[in-house]
């Protein structure tokens, strides 16, 4: 069970990595240039997750179900429209949004991870570096445009860190007090639930923030990165 918790937490605190960014001395310019290329990666992995990972897991495992599934996409695209009656969001809108995605991301997420570690080992460790890779991004997506629409620090750091430790207490608290009672299905929902709010969040919210910069050279090396790093992970993963 250790080992499991130590492999969850090391997979959920991945996402910290974002928030080393924002030690970097940059002018203006630069820092504009990060933020459209931390948003638009983001977008791309966000997007990637959501369609060929969250949905398909959720539908596959509630025997393809494609009338629950559309109306829990359908839900969660709803819940961000919901929860930002403003498309033209700012930065540190974007990022508490962020946030809450995630953090309901990374709930089922550390679940899933840690109780594959508990029973499947080399299952649960493939698991554990997919999770890690694909966090990285997710974490700048909170950190960047919280500190920079801020300049606190300190708000950048707790954010983030909501996000990335969801992770882990999601698997310990799943694991010690709900493994003989709750349902499987509850993952199975949330995960496509979560992934329309992906989507939602990926077009409607990201995207849009993209395409108000000048400089589509930031934005063609956000998605070129956000590519390159799914095709990482589906190579060594």
């Amino acid at each position: 069970m250790v080992k499991a918790l130590i492999l969850t937490t090391t997979a959920g605190l991945s996402s910290m990595v974002g928030f080393i960014l924002t030690y970097f001395k940059i002018s203006k310019k630069q820092e504009n240039n990060i933020i459209l290329i931390a948003l638009a990666s983001s977008l791309v992995i966000m997007l990637y997750i959501s369609i060929f990972d969250l949905i398909p897991y959720g539908f596959i495992n509630i025997n393809y179900n494609i009338i629950i599934t559309s109306i829990l996409i359908i839900s969660g695209v709803g819940i961000v429209k919901f929860t930002s009656h403003n498309d033209e969001l700012n930065l540190y809108q974007i990022g508490i949004i962020c946030m809450i995605t995630l953090m309901l991301h990374n709930i089922p997420e550390g679940i899933i991870t840690f109780m594959s570690n508990i029973t499947n080992e080399s299952i649960g460790i493939k698991m554990t570096i997919s999770i890690l890779i694909h966090n990285i991004p997710e974490g700048i997506c909170i950190a960047i445009p919280i500190y920079f629409s801020t300049m606190n620090r300190f708000k950048s750091f707790i954010y983030t860190f909501i996000a990335a430790i969801s992770e882990p207490l999601g698997g310990i608290i799943f694991y010690l007090l709900f493994k003989n009672y709750i349902s499987y299905h509850i993952i199975y929902y949330l995960s496509i639930i979560v992934g329309g709010m992906m989507i939602e969040l990926s077009i409607n919210k990201l995207l849009n923030k993209c395409l108000k910069f000048e400089n589509k050279r930031g934005l063609n090396i956000g998605l070129s990165i956000g590519l390159l790093i799914i095709l990482l992970m589906s190579i060594f993963i």
